[in-house]
């Protein structure tokens, strides 16, 4: 119970309130260029579904997700996150990717 500190969750300290707008303005821009990607991403996704239904080819492609479970687990913990992490951001992406692609099928759009 000694060693126990008690945090505050600000510091009036100037310089810090300085450094911390500027640390949160980074991680705004930052945050806007990952929205920004991941909008890109969901358009090359719709594409992607609109190929597949031409050729009559099913939006889940297992094999392909293998891979690219694989591929960002092993580049994204030489980064230094943890697996769980990106399997979880991953596959909450991959959920949204297949319903991008089968949107027009939802607008009744084929």
């Amino acid at each position: 119970l000694e060693r126990l500190k008690v945090t505050t969750e600000s510091s009036p300290d100037q310089r810090y309130q300085t450094r911390m707008a500027q640390l949160r303005r980074q991680i705004d821009d930052v945050d806007e260029r990952l929205i920004d990607l991941l909008r890109k991403r969901m358009d090359i996704v719709q594409a992607m579904g609109e190929c597949k239904r031409r050729k009559q080819v099913s939006t889940l492609q297992p094999e392909r997700w293998k891979e690219v479970m694989a591929t960002r687990l092993a580049r994204g913990v030489r980064k230094g996150f943890s697996p769980e992490f990106l399997t979880e951001l991953y596959e909450v992406i991959h959920e949204e990717a297949i319903q991008w692609q089968e949107r027009p099928l939802f607008r009744g759009d084929e």
